[in-house]
């Protein structure tokens, strides 16, 4: 069985060195919405509209972007609120902390901080 994108099928669990690679390479590959997932910016903006409706107001609240990538999804509510990217890769979490998030490197599966730390946790 071979693994997405011709990596090793036993190098493809969570946390493992293959998909670590793999992130580290793609936080240095630009900017473009397709790149991680989006069909491009025009849906990038329509996915940030129905974020907007289903979170209120974040104004002044404590939220962690769990498994952040670049932080692309969460960015344009950087200035209402504190939001914290963890990311497992070091790469990420400084593209995330470019868009005016706090980029933290952590797994999700332990992640650094005390119970009651965040008023809102997302994993977009």
């Amino acid at each position: 069985m071979s693994a997405p994108h011709g990596g090793d099928a036993a190098d493809t669990g969570r946390g493992s060195p293959y998909w670590r690679r793999y992130f580290e390479a793609a936080a240095h590959e630009g900017d473009d919405h397709a790149r991680v997932g989006y069909t491009n910016a025009r849906y990038a903006a329509l996915m940030h509209a129905t974020l907007r409706r289903a979170l209120g107001s974040l104004a002044g609240r404590r939220v962690l972007d769990a498994g952040s990538g670049d932080g692309q999804v969460l960015a344009p509510f950087a200035g209402a609120a504190r939001i914290v990217a963890m990311d497992f890769t070091g790469a990420m979490s400084a593209r995330a902390a470019r868009r005016g998030l706090v980029g933290v490197r952590a797994d999700v599966t332990r992640p650094p901080f005390r119970p009651q730390s965040f008023d809102d946790v997302l994993c977009a």
